[in-house]
């Protein structure tokens, strides 16, 4: 980013903090939830509520502090009926928010492991390549499960690393056929 938008991006963040970051469970990170907010707001019918149900963000995460599963923009969970329907669309976001200066080639490795267990619908959690934390590996379960009950959706995976500071590009890094926000 450039350094008129990093600044941008604090000061907008500063003046959210004051709007709504009142009364925010001290367990979650502000800036996760500003960024879950900001990324999720095309699915307007999100509350507070289920933007907060996707922070996961902790140790054993996979490089994932937010992730969001929506089928036909509805957030889906462990209780959701689906309806029996043809032509779906299956919409999964993943969000890694740091505040520190810099971009970690590690996160995306971590974000590619991450993707390969929880898309291969098979997968138990004795053969994933990483160790996660209870509550994403029931998101991982409640993922595939739902997952399944579907007649082959339209799938679209969002992948956003966001971080608070300007970065220089790492030389052994190709952003080529990705997408900027």
């Amino acid at each position: 980013m450039a350094p008129n938008d990093v600044l941008a991006l604090n000061i907008e963040y500063e003046k959210w903090v004051v709007d709504r970051a009142k009364g925010l469970d001290p367990k979650i990170s502000p800036f996760e939830f500003f960024c879950a907010e900001q990324f999720l707001k095309p699915h307007i019918l999100l509350s507070d509520k289920d933007v907060l149900s996707g922070i996961i963000g902790k140790s054993d995460d996979g490089g994932v502090d937010s992730f969001y599963f929506l089928v036909n923009g509805q957030l889906v969970t462990d209780d959701t009926v689906l309806p029996a329907q043809s032509q779906q669309t299956v919409h999964l976001v993943f969000i890694q928010s740091k505040t520190s200066k810099g971009f970690a080639p590690t996160s995306v490795d971590k974000f590619d492991t991450f993707t390969d267990d929880l898309l291969d619908l098979g997968k138990t959690p004795d053969h994933y390549g990483r160790d996660y934390h209870k509550t994403l590996l029931d998101m991982m379960r409640t993922f595939k499960s739902k997952y399944l009950q579907l007649s082959m959706p339209q799938t679209t995976l969002d992948y956003y690393y966001v971080t608070r500071a300007d970065v220089i590009e790492n030389p052994g890094i190709s952003l080529e056929g990705s997408s900027h926000c």
